[in-house]
């Protein structure tokens, strides 16, 4: 079906569905702007009322920079009334005529200043943020844990599903095992379970499975049974297993996490998904479309059943939904993506709302000719005839800057063919290759080539590759001819050399007296010696002793020290630096080590790993073939400067660079006889466990359906030149070149792409006569290098402040909420456990900071006005802190302090939990305080600090409010005294001005005053603010309230006089 062109200017923004096809290059994401804009425009929605999904978390900050910029553009248009001349905007200039000027403003500038709520998530945030905002719809619990990684849990279930069928089961059920029924192979089902789980499994023969077990058993004990009949039962038997397996799994999975209290991204959209179908579904659907009343999904194509389904549910009952994506583009099948949801969804919506958008702004006129004379050799160029090719029209933009070689311009799609009268293998194929692309690099930086008027620089080039594998081979062959270039391959770190080797010299640090091992980390690449040098050094007594002595040395410090400490050592002292640089590639393999000890640092912050915990734990990294893909792992960026990009096809998605090479589109991904057979059956993924060859032919069919949207997303990545490669290859005619333009060895062309002869803007080279060559990079200028002198002076007196800081002169700020209050009390030994040696009272509870910040805690997580959990609160702190046999008397003493009278029968446990306000935190502007000042203020000649400014920073303990009035609350577990008596009002006032509490009580009703001030309409603080209790917890008697209570109301005027001293400056 032939779709109209999507004229963003022009084209109504209907309720209902609209899909968009926007094919590469065609200006995608500026559309999805150009909607929002209209949206807010014309329909006068809110921005957070428009929703704005896509595929990963750096799409979206680029979708939402790229939709804050226009709105501000067009506020400035709407402003002056026109576009500055060196910034033209069609869509704008438009919208400058037909919008009345006075509601655009008023509407843009809204939009600006609320754009922090634009909804712009991926399709999981999009989910998780529904889940939180109706976790009652959705029946979900408010405080689930989000992993990242399930594989352990995965892990678990197959272990467990093994050991009861197959450890202790039938000795003959147990013989299975040399089958294909594999712990490692029913994971990877249960992976690609988890990674599609609308799949359907068939045959659906686990029920069978006890039946079969006694079936194959009687089998194995009969004499004259032909081995092909044993053979045959043995085949269904292993399918029952797995057919079980993922029938057990699936629900045993969902029953696991669910009783942990544990979430992976995937639920996210399951659970959605079935509260949207579940009973009250239509009410969320109703209540998600009110939120949100228009919706974006980017990259439609990339999309699965369950999260087409969830936006089919909330907008077919009304709303505006766009999908807007690339069904040629589709290209995570792996991730679970599925094109034919993409299909599905263009059958399902009405023709008059279907689109395209056919202009590409990206590449030069030639090439996109060029690219379109490659896709319309076949009548169905993707395969399958609902994902049809219209061309494209160059929009001529890059043909502003063309490519010149030599000042002349050359077709920009270059094909390399190989002409072979025998299929080359893939070493052949790699060797001509490895020579090939770095030769014609060579030759575009060596010669006047120029994008315009610049010069053809490394940074212009990438190369694009398949598989991780390929991008390490290309990046050393181009090393070899002298090119810099860079990985951007999504391989994890902990597979590098450098892990490897890292490990084998932790190995050695963790256990030094073991000289083999020694010898083992020193002949790793980062530690240099050679068989030669390191029997020349084990002969040397003295010199192989102190090199023992150097890992005794690290040893001590990993233990005395820390990891990184360690590390750092070894680097230094074993000139680890130096000697990675020295290599051809030791940029990538410093940066390799540094990433790696990060991420080991991390593990021991986070695990509290010790030497032998975190040396098994890079083992396992090293050693685990499906380790969870968590991007903190993949391989950084060594440098990006000048240097040629290596891309996988999967990571070049929706980037663009000036020339691009394609050496390994002729290779295809070969299904193996032990494939799981994959395919869809009426749009629906299913898992076939027999393996039918029909089945497995659909599975060749969408493999090489896939293939071609692989080299349709590499040919279109390219502004001004693009190579790619065809010919013949062994199993090229499976390959993408192969199924289009022919060639392969089992095609009836004979001549690789001659269909692609003489045809304008394509050049055909035979790939054996491309030459080696080197780079020859121009001679540097000679810079003197000079270090800049620093002839400012900074302002050390401006930060953030606290309480402590003034009383201490220190510039530390306090780190936890409670470290006001405990930071400076004397330095008394904190018991964490008791012996029972007598009954005990609150004033043997352990002193010091570690059991004053365990009281805290205590007293924050307590309701007042309702004890009935405070048992459970006391013992499990206590437990935490490790402070014993004091559950009864920290409980008691909890009591006493809801029940004492603070003032005129005002009790804590009187007072509602709503009106308490427990740890609040505050941040006030501060003015240049300085001493003289605060001491003449306060009367207190002890104070010493230097002059500060910034901000005051503080917690108080409690707030609360009572008849109107205001209250500060702060706990103090300070021992003054053996018994009660020691809590009178005299020595709790000697206390408090040994302490400095007065200052401290003097900035929290600064900082309540100020708080109130701003919040509270009519404030006056003679008439709502109560005053300030101290309370020392350990004197508190409810039938003495004149003991352990310091009551304290400052004057207005004091109040005042503080509150200006402290104020920032005008």
């Amino acid at each position: 079906m032939k779709r109209r062109q999507f004229d963003l200017i022009e084209t109504p923004l209907e309720e209902g569905r609209t899909l968009i096809e926007a094919s590469a290059g065609t200006g995608k994401t500026y559309t999805i702007a150009g909607i929002v804009l209209r949206l807010i425009l014309e329909k006068d929605f809110l921005v957070k009322e428009i929703l704005v999904t896509t595929y990963t978390e750096l799409a979206t900050e680029e979708l939402r920079d790229r939709i804050r910029r226009l709105l501000r553009d067009t506020l400035t248009a709407f402003k002056f009334g026109s576009l500055s001349a060196d910034q033209p905007n069609e869509l704008i200039t438009a919208l400058l005529q037909r919008v009345d000027s006075n509601l655009a403003l008023r509407r843009l500038d809204l939009a600006l200043q609320t754009f922090d709520e634009a909804p712009i998530y991926t399709i999981h945030g999009f989910c998780q943020r529904m889940l939180q905002d109706h976790a009652f719809e959705s029946a979900g619990l408010f405080d689930r844990e989000l992993i990242r990684d399930q594989t352990h849990i995965l892990g678990e279930i197959v272990d467990d599903f093994w050991r009861a069928h197959f450890y202790y089961g039938d000795p003959i059920l147990a013989g299975l095992k040399d089958s294909d029924l594999k712990p490692q192979k029913l994971l990877n089902l249960l992976i690609g379970l988890t990674n599609n789980p609308t799949l359907v499994v068939e045959p659906d023969t686990g029920e069978q499975f006890e039946e079969l077990t006694r079936e194959y058993g009687d089998l194995s004990q009969t004499k004259d049974v032909s081995q092909e009949q044993l053979e045959t039962t043995r085949e269904r038997l292993v399918v029952c297993a797995q057919a079980k397996f993922l029938a057990w799994a699936r629900a045993e999975m969902k029953r696991r996490k669910e009783g942990q209290n544990l979430l992976s991204f995937d639920d996210m959209l399951t659970r959605l998904h079935e509260s949207l179908g579940g009973e009250g579904g239509a009410e969320l659907a109703g209540r998600i479309r009110s939120q949100f009343k228009a919706a974006l999904v980017d990259e439609f194509q990339d999309t699965d059943p369950i999260q087409y389904a969830i936006f089919a549910r909330v907008y077919d009952g009304g709303g505006s939904v766009f999908f807007i994506g690339d069904p040629k583009q589709a290209i995570y099948g792996f991730r679970g993506a599925d094109v034919f949801t993409y299909i599905d969804a263009a059958q399902s919506t009405p023709p008059a709302h279907q689109f395209t958008l056919g202009k590409n702004w990206r590449a030069e006129a030639g090439l996109v000719d060029a690219v379109n004379t490659v896709f319309s050799v076949r009548e169905n160029p993707f395969v399958f005839e609902q994902i049809g090719f219209a061309r494209a029209q160059a929009a001529g933009k890059a043909d502003n800057t063309p490519l010149t070689l030599e000042s002349v311009r050359r077709p920009p799609l270059q094909v390399w063919r190989a002409l072979a009268a025998k299929p080359l293998t893939v070493p052949e194929a790699d060797e001509l290759l490895l020579r090939a692309v770095p030769g014609e690099i060579a030759r575009l930086l060596n010669s006047n080539s120029r994008i315009g008027e610049e010069k053809v620089e490394p940074k212009h080039i990438a190369v694009l590759v398949r598989r991780n594998v390929e991008a390490q081979m290309m990046q050393e062959a181009l090393t070899k001819a002298g090119i810099p270039s860079v990985l951007y391959a999504g391989a994890n770190v902990f597979k590098s050399d450098e892990a490897h080797d890292l490990e084998r010299i932790l190995t050695a640090v963790v256990e030094p007296a073991h000289e083999r091992l020694v010898k083992a980390a020193l002949t790793t690449e980062m530690l240099g010696l050679t068989g030669e040098a390191l029997e020349a050094l084990t002969r040397d007594e003295t010199a192989w002793e102190e090199r023992l002595l150097r890992f005794q040395t690290y040893h001590l410090r990993w233990q005395e020290r820390g990891f990184i400490q360690m590390l750092r050592s070894v680097v230094l002292q074993e000139k680890v630096r130096e000697r990675l640089l020295s290599f051809p590639n030791g940029e990538r393999r410093l940066t390799n080590l540094l990433h790696l000890a990060e991420l080991l640092h991390g593990l021991c912050q986070e695990s509290r790993l010790g030497m032998t915990g975190l040396l098994k734990r890079l083992g396992e990294q090293i050693r685990e073939r499906n380790a969870a893909r968590e991007e903190e792992y993949e391989l950084r960026l060594e440098r990006d400067e000048k240097a040629v990009r290596i891309v996988t096809v999967h990571r070049s998605k929706g980037l663009e660079y000036d020339i691009v090479f394609c050496p390994y589109t002729w290779r295809s991904k070969e299904l193996k006889k032990d494939d799981d057979v994959i395919f869809h059956r009426d749009d629906r993924l299913t898992l076939d466990l027999d393996k039918s060859e029909d089945h497995r032919s659909a599975q060749r069919r969408e493999r090489l359906a896939e293939e071609l949207r692989l080299f349709y997303v590499a040919l279109t990545r390219a502004r001004h030149r693009c190579y790619f490669v065809c010919g013949s290859f062994r199993n090229a005619d499976e390959s993408a070149p192969g199924y289009l333009l022919g060639g392969g060895p089992n095609d009836p062309l004979t001549v690789p792409a001659s269909v692609l002869e003489n045809v304008a803007g394509i050049d055909l080279v035979d790939l054996t006569t491309i030459t080696p060559e080197k780079f020859r990079p121009p001679p540097e200028s000679n810079v003197s290098l000079s270090a800049r002198s620093f002839d400012r002076s900074l302002d050390r007196s401006y930060g953030i402040s606290s309480f402590t800081r003034l009383i201490s002169g220190h510039a530390a700020e306090p780190a936890t909420a409670d470290e006001d209050a405990l930071e400076l009390e004397e330095a008394e030994p904190e018991v964490t456990v008791i012996a029972a040696t007598s009954e005990r009272t609150i004033f043997d509870f352990p002193r010091g900071m570690g059991p004053g910040t365990c009281l805290h805690h205590i007293l924050e997580e307590t309701t007042f006005s309702d004890l009935s959990q405070l048992g459970d609160t006391v013992s499990g702190r206590l437990r935490a802190f490790g402070i014993e046999e004091f559950e009864n008397v920290v409980r008691q003493m909890i009591e006493r302090v809801a029940n004492v009278s603070l003032e005129k029968g005002m009790t804590l446990g009187g007072i509602d939990r709503r009106m308490q306000l427990p740890e609040l935190e505050f941040y006030f502007p501060l003015g240049e305080v300085r001493r003289e000042p605060l001491v003449k203020l306060l009367g207190d000649k002890r104070l010493q600090f230097q002059p500060l400014s910034g901000f005051m920073k503080g917690f108080i303990d409690l707030v609360f409010e009572h008849e109107g009035r205001f209250y500060l609350v702060d706990w103090k577990s300070n021992w003054l005294g053996p018994d009660p008596e020691s809590y009178s009002l005299a020595a709790m006032e000697t206390e408090m001005e040994r302490k400095f509490y007065h200052l401290q009580l003097s900035i929290y009703t600064v900082a309540l005053h100020r708080f109130l001030r701003g919040r509270r309409p009519g404030y006056e603080y003679d008439k709502h603010f109560g005053g300030s209790y101290y309370l020392f917890l350990r004197g508190i008697e409810p039938t003495r309230p004149d003991l352990g209570i310091y009551r304290k109301r400052l004057t207005l005027k004091f109040v005042q006089q503080l509150d200006l001293l402290l104020q920032s400056n005008p």
